[in-house]
This record gives structure tokens, C-alpha cells and sequence, in this order.
């Protein structure tokens, strides 16, 4: 999938993480992902819900408790449009709510500099959490 749709770099990004949550292989689990995002902040965002969840450095003071991640992805890049240029993976744990955004971008000189889509222009939420 990620060498039809994709773009030169991209990996096989899992939405629902496989290492940490069994998360299937199969092409409704999978999108075209920057290599950098999803082997780093996407990645970290993974380790932090598995963290969480008392699925990887084992925290006592979660024990009964559950959490949830909603996954919202956007894909409104005309020449890819079945690459999500923008990801809301948001965490609800006992700890609270916690919102990581990323810019799934081709390239740097596509990030949006003031949180808006360059494509569909629509603002999202946290400017400062966009990454790569």
C-alpha cells in the first residue's frame, strides 16, 4: 500500500500500534507515514498509551484502571489522497486527557506554520504539538 500511495521515505505506519497492541497488518490498519514520524514522535506517543496501560514499565497505581485513544486522521492532500496529512491521537487514561497531534507532511515546506491545513484549511488545536 505505502509504495502505491505513499511517498519517497514513507513507512508502513500502523494506526493502532502492533508492537504494543497487537494491532493487525492488514491495509484498515495501515496508512502511508512519514519514516521520521512514525518511527519517532508517533512512536513516542505509542510508548506513552502503553506506558499508561501498564502494557510496557509496569505502573502499579494503574492497576484497574482503563484508558481509551481515539485516532482521528485527515486526509486532504490532493496528490496523495489516501495519505492522512494530519493525526489526533488522543488518550484518555487516570491521569487525564492527553492530545498528541501530528503533520503526517511529504516534505518541511508543506508543515503549516500557524496549525492551519494547507489543503482543507482547517485549524487544529494544540500549534505547538505539531511535529514531524
Amino acid at each position: 500500500m505505502t509504495r502505491v500511495f505513499g511517498c519517497a521515505g514513507d513507512h508502513t505506519g500502523h494506526v493502532i500500534g502492533y508492537a504494543h497492541f497487537g494491532g493487525s497488518n492488514a491495509c484498515i490498519n495501515t496508512v502511508p507515514m512519514n519514516g521520521n514520524l512514525n518511527q519517532g514522535a508517533y512512536k513516542n506517543a505509542e510508548d506513552y498509551a502503553a506506558t499508561s496501560a501498564g502494557l510496557k514499565n509496569y505502573d502499579p497505581k494503574l492497576i484497574g484502571f482503563t484508558q481509551q485513544v481515539k485516532i482521528s486522521l485527515w486526509f486532504c492532500d490532493p496528490d496523495y489522497p489516501l495519505r492522512p496529512m494530519h493525526i489526533l491521537y488522543t488518550l484518555t487514561d487516570p491521569i487525564g486527557v492527553k492530545p498528541f497531534e501530528f503533520w503526517n507532511t511529504r516534505s518541511n515546506s508543506l508543515k503549516p506554520k500557524d496549525g492551519t491545513c494547507p489543503y482543507c484549511k482547517h485549524i487544529f488545536m494544540d500549534k505547538a504539538a505539531f511535529s514531524l
